[in-house]
């Protein structure tokens, strides 16, 4: 009867369980203080009427450990399938991480930038330069400038003048197939009456083809100075044959001027006097020496050496301009300059093989704006071929390097020993190493994988 009792009992307290799960499954929505008070309430009842039982170890306690492990196993599995967004993208990020770390480790690359070692080199030696160079000679450049100044000049002196009129004109030959021949100072008159002459040389006129006349021009000369020479295009004829009787040639040979007659004049004019011109003349050369000099220098290229002291002024003759009244306005001074020239790349790799005494240069040159090339012998522009020279100031050198020699000894280096190995070395002033992919610590050991960067 006990026995039937305590199982109505338990009975009742599992519906009563019953009804409040129902009840707060229900409630829901209910204010949370009224819940936590029915839930202080049923959990008081069931401590009142439920008392916990002692575990006692049975044949069935590995049963229910399995169980327990099974439910663990559950639990995890569920936790993976929850939680598998993350995880997967975790894993791929390890995924990735390992194959960019191998892709980077298999294409690794040394970058090392280097200063080549410089210093200044004094110098002072000559040499040969030659016109037309042979192998392992330094040839050279003439360079020749021309120029002229001039200045406006009002004539201080007056003199007198007597200038003859000139004029172009064109001879006929209407008389003959056979060339006639005039000879030096033939006379020509004009349809007005003045006497013109040839010049010092005798004159050749073609005889005539058919119907077309042998025709020549010539300049003809005023026989007298004075402006009523200056006279206008006009017929000219030759007395000559009329007064020996040539009637034919003197209407069959005959000249016709085209312009105007100029230059002649009867009377004074202002002229430079002497003295007036030397002055001038000094004042112009000095002007004209630092002109031509300036000129050299500006036209001479970069990649061109001027020989210092090689240069050769000319000076010619000046000569006055004059107006159109017979006024002296401008004296005019011209000039040429002459240098010698070497090319700046020729001189440098011949520099180099004379001063690299071995085998193998140790350096280059990579200046020479310090040095000089001056003249050492005497030189005649037009007839000799070679020109002694002297070589005088610093070169700034650069250490030459072998790529393939330094790749060996940076090659598999740490970079704690690489400062062991820069040490050593007094062809570099300065190193700088960059590994690819960063965190390698040394130096490729693959030579193909070092590339040498100059600064």
């Amino acid at each position: 009867m006990d026995q039937q009792k305590r199982i109505n009992s338990i009975e009742g307290i599992k519906r009563r369980k019953k009804r409040t799960r129902n009840a707060r499954s229900f409630r829901h929505d209910t204010p949370d203080s009224f819940i936590d008070k029915k839930e202080v309430k049923t959990q008081n009842f069931i401590s009142k009427k439920v008392k916990p039982k002692k575990r006692a170890v049975t044949k069935k306690t590995p049963t229910k450990l399995l169980q327990s492990r099974q439910n663990y196993l559950s639990s995890s599995i569920s936790f993976f399938k929850t939680q598998w967004f993350w995880l997967r993208y975790i894993i791929w990020i390890f995924v990735i991480s390992i194959g960019i770390v191998i892709f980077f480790n298999t294409r690794e690359k040394t970058y090392i930038t280097i200063r080549p070692h410089h210093e200044y080199m004094s110098v002072d030696t000559n040499i040969m330069l030659h016109k037309n160079p042979q192998e392992d000679e330094l040839g050279f450049d003439i360079i020749a400038i021309h120029d002229e100044v001039s200045i406006p000049v009002i004539a201080e002196g007056i003199r007198d003048v007597q200038k003859k009129s000139s004029g172009v004109v064109t001879i006929y030959n209407n008389y003959s197939t056979e060339p006639q021949r005039l000879l030096a100072e033939t006379r020509f008159q004009s349809a007005g009456g003045k006497i013109f002459k040839l010049g010092t040389d005798e004159v050749i006129i073609p005889g005539k083809q058919q119907d077309s006349p042998g025709t020549i021009q010539v300049r003809l000369y005023a026989d007298q100075s004075g402006s009523e020479y200056n006279i206008d295009s006009t017929d000219f004829t030759i007395p000559g044959f009329k007064e020996v009787g040539l009637n034919e040639k003197y209407n069959t040979i005959y000249a016709v001027s085209e312009e105007r007659f100029s230059g002649g004049y009867s009377g004074t004019e202002p002229y430079i006097t002497d003295i007036q011109k030397q002055t001038l003349e000094e004042e112009l050369r000095k002007r004209l020496q630092e002109r031509l000099v300036l000129r050299l220098g500006h036209e001479k290229t970069d990649q061109l050496m001027l020989v210092k002291e090689s240069a050769q002024i000319d000076i010619q003759d000046s000569y006055l301009t004059t107006g159109s009244g017979g006024n002296g306005d401008t004296l005019v001074q011209p000039g040429t300059i002459i240098a010698v020239l070497v090319g700046l790349d020729e001189f440098i790799f011949y520099i180099e093989d004379v001063l690299n005494t071995g085998e193998i240069p140790e350096f280059i040159i990579d200046d020479i704006n310090d040095a000089s090339i001056t003249q050492y012998t005497e030189f005649d522009f037009e007839s000799d071929d070679a020109l002694e020279v002297t070589i005088q100031g610093e070169l700034f050198t650069e250490s030459l390097l072998d790529e393939d020699i330094l790749k060996q000894k940076f090659n598999n280096q740490s970079f704690d020993d690489l400062g062991v190995v820069f040490n050593s070395m007094n062809t570099i002033d300065r190193l700088h190493v960059v590994t690819r992919p960063f965190w390698k610590k040394k130096v490729s050991n693959n030579v193909d994988n070092i590339y040498i960067l100059y600064e």
